[in-house]
């Protein structure tokens, strides 16, 4: 997406300043590229707060709900030149900008964006057999779809029943809670999650799909050694909070306890683990790293995001799994990649 937008701010003739909308997880890249273009004439806008001076809207998929429904009008009235699986492009008639042919109609997004409520009121959604609390104004019920897409088909499509999962990274149980449905009996999860709110979330919807009797909540993060950390919690991502990585989208921070991967292996009835889920935000190098011959001794499948992060990019992590005896499959690049590992001593 930036291959196309970046050209074609540049392309812009005018004098004036450009003010344009983007999530907050962008603010740090364009604030590093931002002196190049349109010689440093643009101005950035959180996607979250209304402008009238915003011309041009980058918005992920994921977040729409957090546009805000003053903007509904405007958007009826706009140009849709960009599109892909991830990102809607927005802008006014007036900038002259190459388009990509894509099937959005500004005037549907326009509806989609004059229903959004207000931020923060929990709301109960049915998806795929279940329902979940979700934050009205956030990523959440975004992230309870993608987690279906981007996880659960692709155990689908390996044929995957287990009774073990630890779920790394757990958000408000998006994964765990779906995952239940592949599961024969007697299951065990697992799920880690350090956020508070998202912990709160989490305790509700094990209740609401009564699953009190296998899922097990430990509010706490993961890294390479038990303690203490610092969670930055984001401000537009209910699931992009970084453990000991300053978040630049972060408006607060909580100290949360910390424990290590194979004291949460100790914790399973079983000597092996059926599935591990892992998506946490650029820690996967220093939870995983230190540990693959456990993760080849006692792990048949794996399942998340790898990102970049000090120890690595995501390539790197995938190295790491084949080099243990895993087999994997991915999408993506080296910044963000989806993936599915299967460990070919266990299966």
């Amino acid at each position: 997406m930036l291959m196309w937008l970046v050209p074609n701010l540049n392309s812009l003739k005018s004098d004036d300043q450009l003010t344009i909308a983007v999530p907050n997880y962008w603010k740090k890249v364009f604030g590093m590229v931002r002196p190049l273009l349109l010689n440093g004439r643009l101005k950035l806008c959180p996607i979250g707060e209304y402008s009238p001076q915003v011309r041009l809207m980058v918005i992920n998929r994921a977040m729409l709900n957090q546009v805000p429904p003053q903007y509904a009008e405007r958007i009826a009235q706009m140009q849709v030149p960009f599109a892909n699986g991830a990102y809607i492009v927005i802008a006014d008639r007036s900038l002259r900008l190459s388009t990509v042919p894509n099937p959005e109609s500004p005037r549907q997004l326009a509806e989609q964006v004059a229903d959004n409520k207000a931020p923060g009121d929990v709301v109960i959604v049915s998806r795929y057999g279940f329902q979940f609390a979700v934050r009205t104004g956030t990523m959440d019920e975004g992230i309870v779809d993608e987690v279906r897409s981007e996880y659960l088909d692709q155990l689908s499509g390996i044929d995957f029943h287990g009774t073990t999962v630890l779920d790394l990274g757990g958000h408000i149980g998006s994964f765990s809670i779906q995952v239940s449905a592949l599961l024969k009996q007697p299951m065990q999860i697992i799920i880690v999650e350090p956020a508070p709110r998202n912990a709160e979330l989490i305790r509700k919807n094990i209740g609401l799909n009564q699953l009190q009797s296998s899922i097990e909540l430990k509010e706490m993060a993961v890294s390479s050694a038990s303690g203490v950390g610092t969670l930055f919690i984001s401000s537009d991502n209910t699931g992009g909070n970084k453990l000991n990585m300053v978040e630049h989208s972060s408006a607060e921070t909580v100290e949360v306890p910390v424990t290590d991967f194979p004291t949460l292996l100790r914790g399973f009835s079983s000597e092996i683990l059926d599935l591990l889920k892992i998506d946490v935000e650029g820690s996967e190098h220093a939870i995983l790293f230190p540990h693959g011959r456990l993760l080849s001794q006692k792990v048949r499948v794996i399942v998340g995001e790898a990102g970049g992060s000090d120890r690595g990019d995501g390539l790197a992590f995938l190295r790491f799994l084949e080099q243990n005896g895993f087999t994997v499959s991915h999408k993506g690049n080296e910044s963000q990649l989806i993936f599915l590992a299967v460990n070919k001593h266990l299966n």
